[in-house]
Parts: structure tokens; C-alpha cells; sequence
């Protein structure tokens, strides 16, 4: 949190909003104010723990983030969920950007099988 802020808003520090999603293990000093605490994970450690896992399923794929993102809303629009709902689920600020993250399938009559249907 910015220093100014934390002088304006004391008790904001301990909101939802101003926690990492994904702290470092360790600490470190901040250099502004000195302060011994837990900053945020660095992109690159997502990145290689992604990596690690794909490379542990088996995965030949290459897959990021964004991947997983992509895969989310995916899932999110396969099991009924509004495409508005999606999109601020997935933050995004216009519709046209959760709907390019759905384009990629083909309708749900091309791409699933009945019970009965012959094909592999």
C-alpha cells in the first residue's frame, strides 16, 4: 500500500483488497519505509510453478496462465454459468474480451456426444 494511502486510510491495510493473492515464502525489506514484510510472489515463479505441473501431468502442450484463464472461462460457460457473470469473474471491463476467451469451441452440438452416438 502506498505510503500516502496508509496515512489517509489506516485500517485499510487489513481489507481484502490490499492482500497478495499469492505471497512470496519470504520476506524482504521494503525500501521505502524499511519495514521487515511479505511482499507479493514474482510473475516468473507462477510461470515455473505452471510449467512444473504440466510438465509432472504429462502434458505435451505448452500452457501459461493465460491457459488456465482461457480454461476457466471455458468451464465456467460448459457448466451453464451467463456471460456476464463470466466476465466479472474474469475481470474484464467489456464483453467483447470474455466473449474472444469463448470463440474457440465449436457449439456444444458439435463437440459433445449422446449416449447413443456411434462416433469415438
Amino acid at each position: 500500500m502506498p505510503p500516502a494511502l496508509a496515512r489517509k486510510y489506516p485500517a485499510a491495510a487489513t481489507s481484502w483488497e490490499w492482500q497478495y493473492v499469492f505471497p512470496a515464502r519470504d520476506i524482504s525489506v521494503d525500501p521505502r519505509t524499511l519495514a521487515v514484510q511479505r511482499h507479493h510472489l514474482h510473475p516468473s515463479g507462477i510461470q515455473r510453478a505452471i510449467t512444473a505441473a504440466v510438465r509432472a501431468a504429462g502434458m505435451t502442450q505448452r500452457a501459461t496462465a493465460h491457459t488456465l484463464r482461457a480454461a476457466f472461462a471455458l468451464r465456467l460457460k460448459e457448466a451453464g454459468c451467463q456471460l456476464d457473470d463470466i466476465q466479472k469473474l474474469m475481470g474484464h471491463a467489456d464483453i467483447r474480451t470474455t466473449q474472444h476467451y469463448l470463440e474457440s469451441q465449436p457449439p456444444a452440438h458439435q463437440r459433445l456426444r449422446g449416449p447413443l452416438s456411434s462416433k469415438p
